[in-house]
């Protein structure tokens, strides 16, 4: 069988792309957001639901996200377009950066830092900032700011200074 008749195959064109590793939610981010950013906002939003099939992960091609993120596990992540995300972050499964529901979408979304770890199922929700080489542990709901270094937990989350502070290691820079 010819390699025309194979692509032409039902579902053979989402078969070859997760051949070819682009199941990953972090690069298909890229590519929706570079779209995005030189007015190609049609296209990105549909491979931002093509992503989202692929991958499990609802990053918005409008986001801002540094260098370095990393999804271990991208199956339920959803990352709200105005979010900014900074460098060499860690963000695990089931968590989400949004609105808190304000229906005109008036309080803003979150900003995290660089060289921030977010834990399963976390919820980070508002005009929140979470600061550089803080923890969000697992399943906390962040609904104020987190300072530098510090590591927040529980629901409502709260912060335990200096406690997340080296918890990822040495990045580099």
């Amino acid at each position: 069988m010819s390699l025309i008749s194979r692509l032409l195959q039902p579902f053979a064109f989402v078969r070859a792309l997760a051949r070819l590793k682009m199941g990953d939610a972090g690069h298909n981010y890229r590519l929706c957001h570079r779209l995005y950013t030189r007015g190609m906002a049609g296209a990105a939003r549909k491979l931002e639901t093509v992503n989202r099939f692929l991958t499990g992960a609802d990053i918005s091609c409008s986001a801002e996200i540094g260098e370095g993120l990393a999804l271990p596990h991208s199956g339920g992540v959803v990352i709200g377009g105005l979010c900014v995300i900074g460098r060499n972050c860690v963000i695990y499964q089931q968590v989400t950066l949004g609105y808190r529901g304000d229906h005109d979408r008036s309080d803003g979304q979150p900003h995290v830092g660089n060289d921030v770890m977010v834990g399963a199922g976390a919820k980070i929700l508002g005009p929140v900032k979470i600061g550089d080489g803080a923890v969000v542990g697992a399943n906390a709901v962040v609904v104020s700011d987190v300072p530098a270094g510090a590591l927040a937990v529980g629901i409502p989350a709260q912060v335990k200074e200096g406690a997340g502070a080296g918890m990822l290691g040495p990045t580099e820079k």
